[in-house]
């Protein structure tokens, strides 16, 4: 399901009917604009939303074939602290920091679908996206790790956003992530915790 656009699509528009989703904006996929307010609005079936996703699975498929890779998905979750629910209450603000993020990271001229859930204390973005650009070309992702925590940290500092730590995810809120997202989280407290004792390995 990892590496399926169709599985992770459904995924993120709800189709657990656990997430609360909301669908903030999307680029280049096969999604109209009643499909995506009925599911914002908690109106569609499991079934109506599979068929959706069904679609926009195809649009990122296309694409993808024209520069096959092992693993074609990219689905990003972009997590805010629960100190920033009263800012980013607004999907208007939240919309701008997220389009923010992507030219930071890159994540342009290429498809891409965000999507807001609202099932857990602290705010977060679903963010899936073709890796395979408009025209044909893979997004360069190298150093991405080092990359992503000083554009988190620029996009922090613009915003007047709280920094947040992984290590402080209660168990509760980790047990509501998906299977395979849990140990990336994991991995990023151990990573936190060996950074605390050797110093910043890029520095």
């Amino acid at each position: 399901a990892a590496n399926s656009f169709k599985a992770t699509t459904a995924y993120v528009l709800g189709v657990t009917k656990e997430q609360k989703p909301e669908v903030l904006f999307g680029r280049g996929i096969e999604l109209s604009k009643e499909d995506a307010m009925s599911i914002s609005r908690g109106l569609c079936t499991n079934k109506e939303i599979r068929n959706v996703a069904k679609y926009i699975g195809y649009s990122f498929d296309i694409q993808a074939a024209c520069h096959p890779l092992p693993k074609p998905v990219r689905h990003y979750i972009i997590t805010f602290p629960p100190a920033d629910l009263e800012k980013l209450r607004s999907n208007e603000v939240l919309k701008k920091i997220v389009r923010a993020y992507m030219h930071e990271a890159g994540i342009v001229d290429t498809q891409y679908l965000a999507v807001r859930h609202n099932n857990t204390p602290h705010p977060h973005v679903h963010l899936i996206f073709n890796p395979v650009n408009d025209n044909a070309e893979v997004i360069n992702q190298s150093k991405q790790f080092k990359n992503n925590e000083s554009i988190c940290k620029k996009i922090t500092n613009e915003w007047g956003l709280n920094f947040s730590n992984p290590r402080n995810f209660k168990k509760s809120e980790l047990n509501k992530l998906r299977k395979h997202d849990r140990p990336k989280v994991i991995m990023r407290v151990e990573v936190e915790k060996a950074l605390d004792k050797t110093g910043n390995i890029y520095e």
